[in-house]
């Protein structure tokens, strides 16, 4: 049996919804069309205190060789009232107009519309669990991309 995670496609949008909301979600996006591919960070920040961060993900880009540490901060995503937004903070490490920061704009869009991805664009886990970044051993894990306790939650 290999140790390496197993990476698998997330094709419906359900699972992909979920999965990035987790609070520790790492994928890929891929077009099919050009080839492009981007992979982000999703995490859910630590709360300080009483601080309400149920609503809120801090988003990364992948932009270095080492798939554990360099991710770039991009920005922000948020719930208020229901309706997902996205912003690029000051803290950003890319500029507002660059690719990966309209496709994570994009994403928001997704969300906020409850609007699955277009086809043409694959959605990718990295074998890890998108809540709790444990790698997935479980055949069912690999497939909805969270392991079998974290599903549960």
């Amino acid at each position: 049996m290999s140790t390496e995670k197993e990476s698998a496609q997330l094709a419906e949008w359900d699972v992909q919804k979920t999965f990035i909301l987790a609070g520790d979600a790492v994928f890929t996006l891929v077009s099919t069309e050009t080839d492009t591919r981007y992979t982000f960070r999703i995490q859910r920040p630590k709360a300080r205190g009483d601080e309400d961060v149920s609503n809120k993900w801090f988003a990364k880009l992948l932009a270095g060789p080492d798939n554990i540490r360099d991710y770039q901060y991009c920005g922000m995503m948020i719930r208020e009232g229901g309706t997902f937004k996205y912003i690029v903070t000051r803290a950003a490490k890319l500029a507002r107009d660059t690719a990966p920061q309209k496709a994570l704009a994009w994403i928001a869009m997704h969300l906020d519309a409850d609007r699955p991805f277009p086809a043409g664009l694959e959605f990718w886990h990295v074998g890890r669990c998108g809540a709790c970044g444990r790698a997935l051993t479980v055949p069912e894990s690999i497939e909805n991309g969270l392991g079998p306790v974290c599903a549960r939650k």
